[in-house]
């Protein structure tokens, strides 16, 4: 199954894929759900509104399962660094691009 997301914006349109017309529209949708608020920028839809009632709407469309409960048979998560090769002639704008992030994440310290 597809996981969902965090945000009830991005419910939306795997929710149509199964049941469609569950809901009227999606700017139906998202004025009842996303808390919508006016930005500079145009409508933000990141928010969540209503939550109890969506939980409820969806109970028939959506099955709730934890991670623990489902991949019990997957090995921990693994890490692993792996060096690939640069060319000489692209040695140069690798390191200027690792310097540039170095500097971007100096810029977070306090």
């Amino acid at each position: 199954g597809t996981p969902a997301l965090a945000r009830p914006v991005e419910l939306y349109t795997q929710i149509e894929a199964v049941s469609p017309g569950l809901f009227a529209s999606y700017s139906a949708f998202t004025q009842r759900y996303c808390a919508p608020r006016s930005t500079p920028w145009g409508t933000d839809l990141t928010g969540a509104s209503n939550l109890k009632e969506l939980h409820e709407k969806l109970k028939p469309v959506m099955v709730r399962r934890l991670k623990v409960d489902v991949l019990q048979e997957l090995p921990s998560k693994r890490r692993q660094r792996i060096q690939l090769p640069v060319a000489e002639s692209k040695l140069g704008a690798c390191l200027a691009i690792k310097e540039n992030m170095d500097r971007l994440g100096e810029e977070d310290l306090p």
